[in-house]
């Protein structure tokens, strides 16, 4: 895969720090979903990313189990958080 996602603390009390490694330059989509699937925040909408690190930080809005999808041109990675 051409991108990676880290998410520490995991599991969280608050915010969220998501670290999104590139190799290679790609279309880049990233999103967090609840346990139901609807997306509860966009942290980046099928933008074109450059090589690199980027960093965000993330509130989630309320305890539960989330997923934060990464799609790229090469494919998807899906990673639970836990938010308490």
């Amino acid at each position: 895969n051409q991108a990676s996602c880290l998410v520490s603390p995991n599991p969280s009390m608050g915010n969220t720090n998501v670290q999104l490694s590139i190799k290679h330059a790609t279309h880049v989509e990233l999103a967090i979903y609840n346990v139901l699937g609807a997306k509860v925040q966009t942290l980046e909408v099928d933008d074109r990313k450059a090589a690199g690190i980027y960093n965000y930080t993330v509130q989630l809005p309320g305890s539960g189990i989330y997923m934060l999808h990464l799609n790229t041109d090469s494919g998807e990675q899906v990673t639970r958080i836990v938010n308490y």
